[in-house]
């Protein structure tokens, strides 16, 4: 009863809840909308604290009703060593990006975005189709190191200038 209670609260608080292995949600990612999308679904599935210890992985599916486009991203981390640390991460984002970088858990699309949001300011919308690799050494000294290659398109796409208005830009 009190392991179910729990659970319960835990969900409703984070919007996570564990299948197994698998975590699934955030819920409150679940529906959400957009002046472009119009209304949008996002399901997201990634591994837990149970699925391996040394390999994780994360992935969402999204669809914009209005602009017809399937979204999605994903993630695989393997940490080979704890002590002293070394990762390597890939990455791969199609998605909406708000021009906006937040760290832990927080983003522009679940349901409470339009509550803090100001007023009369027209919300910019843009694309982003990233790919990328991460690779992180520390040192037994303490230093660190951490290499990425990363290649990413921005296209804009409402309340900013179209990319042809900045002419061919930089071509060899």
């Amino acid at each position: 009863m009190y392991q179910k209670l729990t659970k319960q609260l835990e969900f409703m608080g984070t919007g996570y809840f564990d299948v197994g292995n698998v975590r699934l949600g955030s819920a409150y990612n679940w529906f959400s909308g957009n002046a472009w999308e119009g209304f949008r679904m996002r399901f997201d599935v990634a591994s837990n604290k149970h699925f391996n210890k040394k390999f994780m992985y994360h992935t969402y599916l999204a669809y914009g009703f209005n602009d017809k486009k399937v979204k999605g991203m994903g993630e695989l981390f393997y940490l080979p060593k704890k002590d002293p640390r070394q990762y390597w991460a890939l990455t791969y984002k199609n998605d909406l990006d708000f021009g906006q970088r937040y760290y832990g858990e927080i983003s522009s699309d679940n349901i409470f975005s339009f509550a803090v949001r100001k007023p009369g300011i027209p919300m910019k919308f843009m694309n982003l189709a990233e790919g990328s690799f991460e690779f992180f050494n520390e040192l037994p000294n303490g230093f660190s190191v951490k290499a990425t290659a990363a290649n990413k398109t921005y296209t804009p796409l409402a309340n900013l200038l179209p990319a042809n208005a900045f002419g061919d830009g930089l071509k060899d």
